[in-house]
Parts: structure tokens; C-alpha cells; sequence
């Protein structure tokens, strides 16, 4: 029983081997963690402060509306 588990972790790590060098994980990982972007694209970088630079707390903002109320004002208006 314990050599299934231990080749079934090593299956598992292999397979998260495999993602971690694929193209679409390195781009992932460059443009989250270090900022990058492509050539020729602006890059953004906000501070983590910026609802209090503008102004905003999290109880000033709109939660979303229900599914069902979203329906109803597109059926009904309103």
C-alpha cells in the first residue's frame, strides 16, 4: 500500500512538473508575481493602498445583484 501512494504522489508531481514549464504557467507566473508584460504592452502596477488614495471604503461598494433580480429587471425593467 505505501509504494501505490508514493508512485501516485510521484505521478502527481510529475504532472505539476509538466505544467510548471509550460508556456502558459511562465507567463502566468511573470506577469502576477514580477510585473512583466509582453512587448509593446503597458504594464500597471497599482499600490495596494489605492481605495484609500481614492477615496473608497469596502462598505461604499455595490454588491452585486442576485441572479434572479438581474432576470427580473431585464424581463420586467426597473
Amino acid at each position: 500500500m505505501k509504494l501505490e501512494e508514493l508512485e501516485e504522489r510521484q505521478s502527481r508531481l510529475k504532472d505539476q512538473l509538466k505544467f510548471a514549464q509550460s508556456p502558459e504557467f511562465i507567463e502566468k507566473e511573470a506577469r502576477e508575481k514580477l510585473s512583466m508584460g509582453r512587448e509593446n504592452e503597458t504594464v500597471l502596477v497599482l499600490p495596494e493602498n489605492l481605495e484609500d488614495l481614492i477615496g473608497v471604503s469596502q462598505t461604499e461598494q455595490v454588491k452585486p445583484l442576485p441572479n434572479w433580480k438581474r432576470w427580473w429587471k431585464l424581463f420586467f425593467g426597473g
